[in-house]
Formats: structure tokens, C-alpha cells, sequence
């Protein structure tokens, strides 16, 4: 609906917004070609100048500072399937927004979740993690930036069992000192 340049105190000011009680309004700031969002905001004749902070880091690059805090893993066999919840409390310990290395050719990826090939569905329990990954040579890859911080990414995903017996295989993808795996029978 409108852009604004912030002052030199990091300041800005919307005028003439609608105050329509229906819209909700997203106020997103632009640092290093990363949009950091802020909170959602309903605009209404009773609220006529709210005050905002939107949280925007330097844009990082290289080799990744993120960690997993804890990673989970439930193991449920069903006849034919093996369903696979997995949780990871990804943490970015750096002070800047970790945007992934530079001159990968199919861009810059931040995180690869590198679950067997075989899985035949994935689903993230939060959809914000479900519109960031894509499927890349087999992988669940995402671009997304990675603020300061720690995110719990969760999801499931089935893999079909072939034989009466079968090693299920997972590398980490991330450097982590508490892993946990359940068996769920």
C-alpha cells in the first residue's frame, strides 16, 4: 500500500492509510535485500497512530552459524509405511541474518534437510516453514533467511517399506548435541 524511508534515527511515519476495521495491515522492512516482517496491525479510528518496531539485521553470508539447539525424531511403522515426525530447534547464535553462501548457481541456499530420498510426503506443522522449502535433487532445500535467533521447524514425511526389515538412515544436517530417536510401535 505505501513505502517510506526511515530517518536517521530509524524512524518512519505512514499518512493517509485507510482505517477500514477489516484490513489488516504487514509492516515489512527492507535491509540487504532481506525483508525483515514486523507484527500484523488492524488499523482502526481508535488507533490512529500506532507505534511500531520492526527488527532488521545485516545480511550474512558464508559458511552457516546455524545450529539445532535439539532434534527429535518419532519413528512410527504402519503396515507398508514408516511415518517420520521430525523437530528441530534451529537456532542462528550470530547477531545478522544468516542469507546463505554466495555462487551457488540455483541460489543461495541456507539450509538442507537431507531425509531419505524415498519419502513420498512431507508436511510442516507450520505452513510459514511448508512455502519456504523445495524439493532439489531430492532434498528439502530452502533460501529463506535466517534471523538471529531460534526457530522450531517441524514435520512429518512418509517413507513406504519395501522389505520385512529395512535400515532407516538419517545424516544431520546440522551441528547438534542433543539428538533423540523414539520408536513408536
Amino acid at each position: 500500500i505505501a513505502r517510506e524511508i526511515t530517518d536517521e534515527h530509524g524512524e518512519f511515519l505512514f499518512a493517509g492509510l485507510p482505517m477500514a476495521g477489516n484490513s489488516i495491515f504487514l509492516p515489512v522492512a527492507s535491509r540487504d535485500g532481506v525483508f525483515h516482517p514486523g507484527e500484523r496491525i488492524r488499523l482502526d479510528p481508535g488507533q490512529r497512530n500506532p507505534r511500531i518496531k520492526l527488527a532488521v539485521y545485516d545480511a550474512v553470508r558464508g559458511s552457516s552459524p546455524l545450529v539445532a539447539d535439539h532434534h527429535e525424531i518419532l519413528l512410527r511403522p504402519e503396515p507398508g509405511i514408516l511415518n517420520v515426525t521430525e523437530t528441530i530447534q534451529v537456532a542462528n547464535p550470530s547477531s545478522g541474518c544468516y542469507v546463505g553462501e554466495t555462487g551457488e548457481d540455483k541460489g543461495s541456499v541456507t539450509l538442507r534437510l537431507r531425509i531419505p530420498s524415498s519419502f513420498e510426503k512431507v508436511t510442516f506443522h507450520k505452513e510459514f516453514f511448508g512455502r519456504r522449502f523445495s524439493v532439489i535433487d531430492g532434498q528439502l532445500v530452502t533460501t529463506g533467511p535466517w534471523p538471529p535467533g531460534a526457530r522450531e521447524l517441524q514435520f512429518d514425511y512418509v517413507l513406504p517399506i519395501e522389505q520385512q526389515s529395512q535400515i532407516w538412515e538419517r545424516p544431520l544436517d546440522l551441528p547438534c548435541s542433543d539428538v533423540r530417536v523414539r520408536l513408536v510401535q
